[in-house]
C-alpha cells in the first residue's frame, strides 16, 4: 500500500458539488469556502491518512469510497470503523493540537477529496471569521455525532 500518493489538481467546485458537500452553508458561503480548498485524487489502495501521524488536513469526500480503520491490540490487525462516501468529512483535525491521527484511512476505490490544510484554515479564520466559525461548528457537530455512534457501538458490545 502506498502512503500519501496523491495528485493535487486545480479544478473549480461546481454549484452542485458545493451544495452536496456544504449543505450547512449558503450558496455564497459555499463558494467562499471552496476558494480555500484544494483537490487531491487518490488511487484505489492509497493510504490517505495514517494512524499516529501528524494531522496535516481534514477533507470533504468528493468521489470514491474510503475505509477508516483502527489497529487493534494485535499488531497488523485492524477493525473497520467506517466507510465514507461522497459528502462525508474525513480527518480528525484539531487546529494547533499537535495530536496524531486517531485512525488510518485508505481509498477503497479511486477517490477525490477537497482538502483543508492548516495554513488555509488559518487564512480562512483571518479573512472570513464567521465562515470559519460555521465550518468549525460543522466539524464539531460531525465529530460529536461520530463519538455518539462509537459509544452506541461500544455499549452494544458490553
Amino acid at each position: 500500500m502506498t502512503v500519501f500518493t496523491t495528485e493535487t489538481v486545480a479544478i473549480p467546485l461546481t454549484l452542485a458539488e458545493r451544495q452536496a458537500l456544504f449543505p450547512f452553508l449558503s450558496e455564497e458561503e459555499g463558494e467562499l469556502l471552496a476558494g480555500y480548498l484544494e483537490y487531491r485524487d487518490y488511487a484505489a489502495g492509497a493510504m490517505v491518512m495514517k494512524d499516529g501521524t501528524p494531522q496535516a488536513f481534514f477533507a470533504f469526500v468528493a468521489r470514491g469510497k474510503l475505509a477508516v480503520k483502527k489497529e487493534t491490540a494485535f499488531p497488523g490487525k485492524h477493525i473497520l470503523v467506517a466507510i465514507l462516501e461522497p459528502g462525508a468529512l474525513v480527518g480528525d483535525y484539531v487546529p494547533g493540537s499537535g495530536q496524531g491521527r486517531t485512525g488510518t484511512v485508505d481509498a477503497l476505490e479511486p477517490s477525490g477529496l477537497w482538502i483543508m490544510t492548516p495554513k488555509r484554515m488559518e487564512n480562512l479564520f483571518a479573512e472570513q471569521p464567521l465562515l470559519g466559525r460555521k465550518l468549525l461548528a460543522r466539524l464539531v457537530q460531525v465529530l460529536s455525532l461520530r463519538l455518539g455512534k462509537a459509544y452506541d457501538r461500544l455499549a452494544g458490545l458490553l
